[in-house]
This record gives structure tokens, sequence and C-alpha cells, in this order.
């Protein structure tokens, strides 16, 4: 669809309100049988750099909408999106997508995206049709259409515009399908799923002309939800995996005929397939005052769904938990703990086993001041290359971090007066592969920040000092300065104008290395039956001495937004 359609078919969003309805004598609008609510967002942003490498376009533009028709009582979202943000060698980025929902279930069509459980389809966007329905006692499910668009490898240039290296992001069109079929209610259910995705070669395929391999991959799962009586909750989420990564490969021998006639309908086995589990269960018991809990969740090593975006693969871990709501859910806690360990297809020189938990305590004993306390502990993985047992460019990292913030409100006749206090840490460390010393990064942050409004003005003013202590291999940063804001409000706060000022002193390994100075200009207005607008101009003005640590730059962002509703 060429732009001036996808504009078109936009405006025409806003203008078809008069064909839903209509006026009578006394001036009130009547509804009809037929009825449209809608939205449409246009959105541009300017970009300059000065100094440094530019990290965005110098131009961007996006204009979605989304468009709400009901029918006899039947509601049809739409959604649209058309944007400029694409790759020299791709059309614009445009979206459209129908979703009608009935009292039965809701039916997919466009651009849209289901989830049926958490390792078979979780999710993906797919450009076709699909339906979930309640039919009874009878859950239905399935979807069939893109999941992603070719990108041809020949041709493309790194382009600086675009800031992607582009020769490195080919891929093939990929197709796929899902059915699901269950029994029960959205409380209590049991559902069998499957999913299958397979890329599509262009006719003109050479395997020369092209960096990656073509996949397919099929999958099947079981996804469930069981009440034992009121207050005990049974969770079951399990799938099996078969990819295989180059359909190029050569086939496996299967000596009997008829596995060999089912394997071609389903995948046909090759020396590149690999076969995975993943799943959790668990068991919660629920009470007004204290719910503990019992998980157990697996992902073997490589488990790929290409129903879903990602997983934190080769870990197996067992966590238990416990929600407390106390004095009157003034006091609300939620811990677990487990263990966890990777090494699960024994294909790593190495077994990691670790202690893994987390922590929220939100205290709320008056509106006047509280505080909250949490912790985290919990892995990330990177493969960028395929991976091997030889794979030095690996990542299995921990996350750990404790954040605590106390908080004071002073409500006044005519004014508020609140104070924060933010303390944080946060450390990524490697859990012992030959990079780990590279990988690891511990960071502290403390600020203070003191925020002041007189409601009858529609003023407001504030101040935050901050310290960002950051240790990466390359060495120590420090920020130490202080952000300031003011605002002003016009035609009873219908319009808002703020300004804010951040100044930043930078040091390297204890020497000074410049200072950081941003502006930030911020305007936004939100007038009934009127299109909302927000407008934000920010310059970034970055000196330092050590270009090594960090480039001096100026950066110069604007960005212009206005949306309308109805």
């Amino acid at each position: 669809m060429k732009p001036t359609l996808h504009l078109v078919f936009l405006a025409g969003l806003i203008f078809s309100r008069s064909l839903v309805a209509s006026t009578d004598s006394t001036g009130l609008t009547k509804k009809r049988w037929i009825g449209l609510s809608s939205g449409i967002t246009v959105s541009a942003q300017y970009y300059r750099n000065w100094g440094a490498d530019p990290r965005q376009q110098p131009f961007m533009y996006s204009i979605s909408g989304a468009p709400a028709l009901d029918i006899g009582g039947v509601s049809m979202p739409f959604s649209v999106i058309y944007s400029n943000q694409a790759f020299s060698f791709q059309q614009p980025f445009n979206q459209f997508g129908l979703a009608p929902r009935f009292k039965w279930g809701t039916v997919f069509l466009g651009t849209s995206s289901v989830r049926f459980s958490s390792y078979t389809l979780a999710g993906q966007r797919f450009m076709g049709a699909g339906a979930d329905l309640q039919l009874g006692k009878f859950r239905l499910g399935g979807m069939y259409g893109r999941l992603r668009r070719a990108v041809f490898p020949l041709g493309n240039l790194n382009d600086p515009q675009t800031f992607l290296n582009e020769a490195e992001a080919p891929a093939f069109k990929r197709n796929g399908y899902t059915f699901k079929l269950g029994f029960g209610t959205k409380e209590n259910f049991f559902d069998f799923i499957w999913f299958k995705a397979w890329d599509v070669k262009p006719d003109n395929y050479s395997v020369a002309d092209w960096p990656v391999k073509p996949t397919e991959n099929v999958v099947f799962g079981v996804n469930s939800q069981i009440k034992l009586g009121k207050k005990v909750t049974l969770k079951n989420d399990w799938a099996i995996s078969a990819l295989t990564r180059d359909i190029n490969a050569d086939t496996l021998e299967i000596e009997n005929s008829t596995a060999r006639n089912f394997a071609r309908r389903v995948l046909l086995p090759r020396t590149t397939t690999s076969i995975r589990i993943a799943g959790e269960s668990s068991i919660r018991y629920n009470h007004k005052f204290a719910s503990p809990s019992l998980s157990y969740k697996r992902i073997e090593h490589d488990f790929t769904s290409l129903g879903a975006y990602f997983f934190l693969t080769d870990i197996q871990q067992l966590t238990g938990g416990l929600q407390l709501s106390l004095f009157k859910k003034k006091l609300s806690t939620n811990f677990s703990y487990g263990r966890q360990r990777d090494n699960l297809q024994g294909l790593r020189l190495r077994t990691s086993t670790r202690n893994i938990g987390a922590a929220s305590v939100q205290f709320n004993p008056s509106p006047k001041w509280g505080m909250s306390l949490n912790y985290s502990n919990f892995g990330i993985s990177q493969s960028p290359l395929p991976k091997a047992l030889t794979d030095t460019s690996r990542i299995n990292q921990v996350n750990n971090s404790l954040t605590f913030i106390p908080r004071l409100n002073i409500q006044r006749k005519n004014s508020m007066h609140s104070v924060n206090l933010v303390l944080g840490y946060a450390a990524l460390t490697n859990l012992g592969a030959s990079i780990g010393a590279s990988a690891a990064t511990t960071s502290y942050n403390a600020n203070l920040s003191y925020n002041w409004q007189l409601q009858p003005l529609f003023l407001s003013a504030g101040v935050t000092p901050s310290v960002i202590n950051t240790e990466t291999i390359l060495g120590t940063f420090r920020a130490t300065g202080a952000s300031f804001n003011a605002g002003k409000g016009f035609m009873k706060g219908k319009w808002m104008l703020n300004y804010a000022l951040s100044v930043f002193g930078n040091t390297f390994n204890g020497a000074e290395n410049g200072r950081t100075l941003t502006h930030l200009i911020s305007l936004s207005g939100n007038i009934p039956r009127w299109p909302s607008l927000a407008l934000n101009i920010q310059h970034i003005n970055n000196t330092s001495n050590n270009l090594q640590a960090a480039p001096s730059f100026r950066e110069l962002y604007a960005n212009l937004t206005i949306s309308y509703n109805f």
C-alpha cells in the first residue's frame, strides 16, 4: 500500500464518526447499533549530532491508529501503524490488524499476536489469521500466517543512516501455524498445543549467497491450570521442541516405513536437528494473609520455539515463595528462594550451581510516609553465535540488584512537598566463562529528590542531587551532579510548560573527565474535544578529557506528538 493510501485510510477514521452517530431535534447524540471509537497519533522526531557518531536517524516519523468498531455489541478493534523507520531494502514498516471479540472468543486478522502457552506460541507477531475460542467446555484455537518477512542479502549496503549493519541481517520468509485443543474454563483447563514454523527459500536461492541457514521447527506442548478447592492452584506448562537449524543438511535414516512417512509429514530429522524439553510446574496456596508457593522449571540447553522471542536456556531450578499481606495491607512482602544449576545435557566443561532469590517489601503505614525494599538475583545469557563446546564468546551472567526507596509526603491546603531517597546497587558478574573478568560490571547510585507543587497556580519545582558510580573492566566511571526542574500550567492546567537542567561532573579512574550538561524543554496540551500535543526539545553537551573513555559531543533531539481520540 502506498503512503498516500495509508494517510487517506487514517484520515477516513477521523471523519467516519459521522457515519455511526446522529443527533435528534434536541441536539443529543443518539447511539446506533453500529459505533466507532478511535484514536490517531502522529509523531515526528528530529535528531542532530556534532562530534561523535550519530545514534539515530536524522528524521523519523510514525502514524498510528487504534480504531474499534462495535456492531451490535461485537467489538472489533483495529491497529494501524505506518513509519519510515525501515531499512533501505525493505518497504516502510506498516501493520494492519483486526481482532473482533465475541462472548465466545476472539478472532485475529492481519497483523496480530496470540499466546497459547509460554513455550509454544508465546506472543510472536504474525501476518495472517487466527482465533482463540471458548465454546462451552471446549477450548479451540489456531493461527496461520507469516511470522517474518524476507530480507535479501544481495545488494545491501552498510547505510549509516540506519545505524545497523544491514549486510549482516538477512532472513528468510518464515511461515507457521498452530492448533490448540483443550477442555475446561478460563479458571480450570487442560490444553494441547501444536506449533510448526518453517523458512521459505526464494526461487533464486543459492547456498553461496546466503550467510544464514533455512530453519524448521515443530513444538508440542501441554498447558493446564487446575484449582483444587478454593485456595490451591496447580499449573503446568511443558513443551518438547524439534528444531532443524539447516534444512539443507543430510537426512537421518529411518528404517521403519511408517515412522519415515510420519516424519515427512511432521519434521524430517536431519543432522542439524535437535530435540529439547522445557517447562514449569507450580502449586500455590492462596490465603488472605499468607500465600506460599512452590515451583519447578527446566529449560534444556538450546531449547527454541520459533513462536517465542527469547528463552534463558540450560537451567533447572526449584523455587519456594511466600507472599504476605499484614496490618490491613500496610505491610506487603514477597519472598522467593531456590537453587539453580546449568549443564543439563553435560555439554559444558563446568557445572554452575547457585542460590537464587528475590525479596520485595512494601511498608506504607500512612499516606505521608513509607518505604520499599527490593532485591533480586537472576541470570541472563547471550549467545551471538551458534553454540559449541569451544565457543568463547558465550556469556552467562548473574545480575544482583538491591534498591531501597524511603519517601515522605507533606500535604498542605494548597501545596504538596515530597522527598524521595533512592539507593541502588547492581552487579553483573559472569558465571566463570573465559571472559568473566571483562563481563563484570558493578554500579552504585544515590539520589535525593525534593519536589514542590503549588496547586492553585499550577506551579512546580524540584531538585535532585545524584551520584552514579560504575566499575567495569575499562575502569571506574563516576558522575556527580544535580538536576533541576520547574513547571507552570496554563488554562487551568490544560497546558503545561516544563524546563529541566542537569549538570554532572564526570571522572574516570579518579581523574576529572569533563562534564555533561543537559537542557530539556517540554510543552504539552490536553484540551477536551481537541487533539493533545506534546513537544520535547533536548540538548546534550558532553565534554571529555579522555576521549578513549568517552567522546566529546553535542546532541539535539526534538520530538512532536499529536494525538486525537474520539
